[in-house]
Parts: structure tokens; sequence; C-alpha cells
């Protein structure tokens, strides 16, 4: 069995998306549970009872969805406490990813899913886009969050102040500038994953979307959206193969 919990609600657009995705590319999907803990605290006190009740089974496999926050304390306590259980199992997996935005924003073909069809649009695109991967070199390099002159003030016409400069925060708000500005189907909020992310596309339909000319089905979208986001990198730390939809495979 192959355990993927996250600390967020049974609702959320996290579970959302990991339901997708098995869905999408596993034919043995029964085996694989997704499963939101609907706090950080639930799910690190769940963990914990298991491992200290030894009910940890070893032939199955957990990977745990837990926001690795560096600028905040009481979340990188907490992440560290479960990082403590999963060095003593060779089962259980501790993503090391920001939070389910970043996976969105770093996403390799969001720029092709997502781009408007506005020119004016385009430039403000263009620019945010600039801003996360200034942002996206600095998480991943685990430097603190200090933007370049240029770019606080383009921040700071979006609204986004110094005060708001944390990296659970901006990844949101990134996501929110860069998609949700569309017609509603690209939306993401902390419990809404939008159609155009799950569903195949429309047909005779010009909405202005950057896919219109793909019409992608879902099986296609959970492939590019697994192949080209950090969703592939979560699971083959846990030596899980989902790029067939006839092969899944972890480590003993």
């Amino acid at each position: 069995m192959i355990h993927i919990w996250t600390e967020d609600s049974e609702n959320s657009c996290t579970v959302q998306f990991w339901r997708f995705i098995v869905s999408e590319l596993c034919s043995n999907k029964a085996f694989i549970e997704v499963r939101g803990f609907n706090s950080n605290n639930s799910l690190y006190f769940y963990i914990e009872s298991l491992y200290n009740k030894k009910q940890i089974n070893s032939t199955d496999v957990y990977i745990i969805l837990f926001d690795k926050v560096p600028d905040n304390e009481y979340v990188m306590k907490t992440y560290k406490r479960i990082r403590g259980i999963a060095d003593k199992c060779n089962n259980i997996y501790l993503s090391d990813i920001l939070c389910f935005e970043y996976l969105i924003i770093t996403f390799g073909h969001l720029k092709e899913w997502t781009y408007p069809a506005n020119i004016a649009k385009r430039v403000k695109y263009d620019k945010i886009m600039e801003c996360v991967r200034e942002f996206t070199q600095l998480i991943d390099e685990g430097r603190e969050i200090r933007f370049s002159d240029g770019t606080r003030e383009f921040l700071s016409g979006l609204g986004i102040k110094d005060k708001d400069i944390k990296s659970e925060k901006l990844a949101y708000l990134f996501m929110t500038q860069l998609i949700n500005y569309r017609n509603g189907y690209f939306t993401i909020t902390k419990t809404k994953l939008g159609d155009c992310w799950i569903k195949s596309c429309c047909y005779g339909i010009d909405n202005g979307c950057a896919l219109q000319s793909k019409h992608m089905k879902s099986y296609e979208k959970a492939q590019d959206l697994f192949k080209y986001s950090l969703a592939k990198r979560i699971i083959h730390s846990a030596g899980i193969k989902f790029d067939s939809c006839d092969e899944i495979d972890w480590k003993g």
C-alpha cells in the first residue's frame, strides 16, 4: 500500500491534485491512499502515534506532504520532528518542497498552459514570471528572501509590501497573479482545483485559453503535471514510478 498524506484538508486542492494524478496514471489505484489531515499537528501526531505503537507497516510506503517553510519557526520545528521519525524508518519519505503553490509556480509548462492571449496581460505575466524565477532561486538555494530593488518595486505595485515577503505567502500570491485572472477554469484556491487542470480540453469554445489548440485529454494533463512538476521528484524519492499508467513499483 502507498500512502500519500498531506497536512491539508480532505477537500483541499492538494488532495484533489494527487487524487487526479493517481486516478489518471495508476491502474492499481486501489492500493494508493491519498489523505488529508486538516492540519500539520494532526498529521504529525498521527505519524508519531503509529511509530510509538509500532504500527508503521514495513511493506507499505508513506509519502508525507508537509510544507517545508524555512521562515516559519513553528512549522519547521514540527517538520524536523517528522524528519526525526522518517530517519528511523526506511519507508517514510518526507517531501522537501515549500508548499503546493510552489509546485504550481515551478511547473515547467505553466506558461504554455496559462499564457494570456491579451498582449497587455502578457507583459505583466512575463514580469511576474521573472519575479518567480528570482524567488525560486532563493528558495532552492536556502537563502533569505531579499529581492532586488526592481523586483521589490514591481511587487509593491501589485500591493505586495515588505511585510508580505514570507515564503509561503509569496508562493500563493505569485500563483494567484499568474492563473486566477483567467476565465475561472484555471483558478486554484485552498479548496478548488480548476477544471482546466484536471479535465479534458473543451472543443468549439474560443475563450482565449492557451491550451485551445492542443485539445489535451485529462490523461495527457496528468502526465504533463507529473513529469514537469516537483510531483515527480516527490514520488521518485520514494522509489515509486508513475511514468506509466500500468507500472507502479516501490521499494520493499
